[in-house]
């Protein structure tokens, strides 16, 4: 598949565009609850890395304290070489980010079309949208025979294929994934773990990946962090974490 988020080299051939991602000492208030402790980690340009933990550990306040929808008390966050603590949120897309959130939130009253052009707003100026969209419906091929029906109407697989098809017309350096597993029937959700795998190979763009399902999670990340009550208890890869006791401790609270 030829990436258009990915640009030419001097002797022609495609060099990725990822970007490092660098949390050093985050630390999120919800008044006077801290619901991240002076989180630190690393994500390396291309790297496929997931945040496992149990409900409420802070994975998804981490990755909107990354996307700019919550301010940090402390710390830094850095992509590429650029800090993100303290930009606007509606900014953030043009760093090369893009943020799929839990449960989707895709526009149902506008057409799969309209939906992925949105995701478009904030392209840089020297990717072709028009190929981008090719890429887009490549990889989800179900979006392309649905292209005119409103989002609305799509089953929740559909959208989930939509939301992440709207990110990626954004040519992100890193793509942040929150629950893109969450109430789908098993047989879509391997349907779905095998595109971000696609993405991951193909494309070569950074993911970072929340998921519930830790066993669906480990058959494609690379490397991970434990969030257990805000803090990050483990990180290594995930044949360090298989062999660990780590999910059991951060699940089940043995």
């Amino acid at each position: 598949m030829r990436a258009p988020w990915r640009t030419r080299t001097a002797d022609g051939e495609r060099a990725s565009t990822a970007a490092s991602l660098r949390v050093q000492n985050l630390s999120v208030d919800y008044g006077n609850i801290r619901a991240l402790v002076d989180v630190s980690f690393e994500l390396r340009p291309g790297e496929f890395m997931g945040v496992l933990g149990a409900n409420g550990a802070g994975k998804s306040t981490l990755l909107k304290s990354i996307s700019g929808l919550v301010r940090p008390a402390a710390g830094s966050i850095r992509l590429g070489d650029g800090e993100l603590v303290g930009i606007p949120a509606h900014r953030i897309p043009a760093t090369g980010l893009a943020h799929v959130p839990e449960r989707r939130r895709v526009f149902p009253s506008l057409s799969v079309q309209d939906n992925l052009a949105l995701g478009a707003y904030a392209t840089p100026p020297d990717r072709s949208r028009a190929e981008l969209l090719d890429e887009v419906l490549t990889l989800f091929p179900r979006l392309k025979e649905r292209a005119t029906q409103l989002a609305g109407s799509l089953s929740g697989g559909e959208q989930q294929m939509l939301a992440v098809g709207r990110a990626l017309m954004l040519a992100p350096r890193l793509l942040m994934l929150d629950e893109p597993s969450l109430g789908l029937a098993p047989v879509i959700v391997e349907e779905m773990f095998d595109r971000l795998a696609a993405i991951h190979r193909e494309l070569g763009v950074s993911i970072l990946l929340i998921e519930q399902n830790a066993t669906q999670a480990l058959e494609v990340i690379e490397r991970a962090i434990v969030l257990t009550t805000g803090e990050v208890t483990f990180t290594g890869t995930r044949e360090e974490l298989g062999d660990s006791e780590y999910l059991k401790r951060a699940y089940l609270g043995l």
